[in-house]
């Protein structure tokens, strides 16, 4: 059997076989296997090789540790071993040479093969049909294993392709990110730039005061309007939203209360629910937060009802409020 790693191509395929090349060095072994039939069958009479000497012990000590350790990786491979060694064990059993003792010693063994096969054929016919059925079985067996490792291949192929795929769109997406985020950052540093120009200038307008929100009025019941006249609520017009504090006279036996709000049209400009009472300064008081936009500058009246257990309402207590804007 020739030395391994005679030929530069066949070392590669036999250092690719013991899995002593680097990744990209073994990514084009395969690409090439994938893509060349030729190069393919090369492969696969390579590593037959490399089993016949395995199991022949004809593997220096490096290539038969990296043999066990990268090669018999798989259960085909390590079946193709066992019936490589079988094969050399029976096949001197199948195959007796025969020993004459007139044949000289220096006879070359090819020759004394060559006499073997010229004996009568009657005498070996079983062991030449059984040899030629166990080699057609091996060769198909190689066949099959050849086929199953292109198709290995081609999987490993497309799974890496898509990968590929996967990593290109990924940096696609990542240099898009990248271009809008420094978009946004000159963007945002041009405006900075635009805004220091107009404070040095003087331009920039001074930050508004925010408007109050809330305010409180306090509101007795059964004024008349000319009581309320007197006495008005002014809205400034930073106001957004008013309390007003409805005084009770009557005891706060009520779980809730009700108002409603009516302009001197008689028309409800205002109603709220589930209101509840609180401590004032003058006893207790319901509490209801009205928006300042429903107010406009006039005369109102407001009713207040108590809301029984049964969900009915009881009419308590009246009110006149008198409101003026600024």
């Amino acid at each position: 059997m020739p030395k391994l790693n005679q030929d530069p191509e066949e070392g590669t395929v036999i250092r690719y076989l013991l899995g002593q090349l680097s990744a990209a060095e073994q990514e084009r072994v395969e690409l090439r296997f994938f893509r060349d039939d030729e190069f393919a069958e090369q492969v696969c009479a390579l590593e037959t090789e490399l089993i016949d000497r395995y199991v022949t012990d004809s593997l220096t000590a490096l290539e038969r540790q990296s043999f066990e350790k990268k090669f018999l990786t798989s259960p085909s491979r390590k079946e193709r071993v066992e019936i490589a060694k079988t094969l050399i064990q029976e096949a001197p059993q199948s195959f007796p040479v025969p020993l004459e003792q007139n044949t000289p010693t220096t006879v070359a063994s090819w020759k004394k093969w060559f006499q073997w096969i010229q004996l009568p054929r009657f005498e070996f016919q079983p062991a030449w049909a059984a040899a030629c059925l166990f080699l057609v079985a091996v060769g198909t067996w190689l066949g099959w294993n050849a086929l199953q490792l292109r198709q290995d291949l081609s999987v490993a192929q497309n799974e890496k392709e898509q990968l590929h795929q996967q990593n290109r769109k990924l940096e696609t997406n990542l240099a898009s990110e990248k271009q809008t985020n420094e978009q946004l950052a000159q963007s945002l540093k041009q405006a900075e730039e635009a805004r220091n120009r107009l404070e040095q200038q003087g331009a920039v307008p001074p930050t508004p005061t925010p408007p109050v929100t809330l305010l409180s009025f306090l509101i007795a019941p059964g004024l008349v309007r000319d009581s309320a006249s007197s006495n008005p609520l002014v809205l400034p017009p930073k106001v957004g939203s008013v309390q007003l504090l409805l005084l009770l006279t009557q005891e706060d036996t009520y779980p809730s209360y009700q108002v409603v709000i009516k302009n001197n049209q008689q028309k409800a400009v205002w109603k709220a629910g589930g209101l509840h009472s609180r401590k004032v300064k003058n006893g207790r008081a319901v509490a209801v937060v009205v928006p300042t936009p429903r107010l406009a500058a006039g005369s109102y009246s407001l009713t207040l009802a108590g809301a029984t257990a049964n969900g009915t309402a009881e009419e308590l207590e009246d009110y006149v409020l008198e409101v003026q804007r600024h």
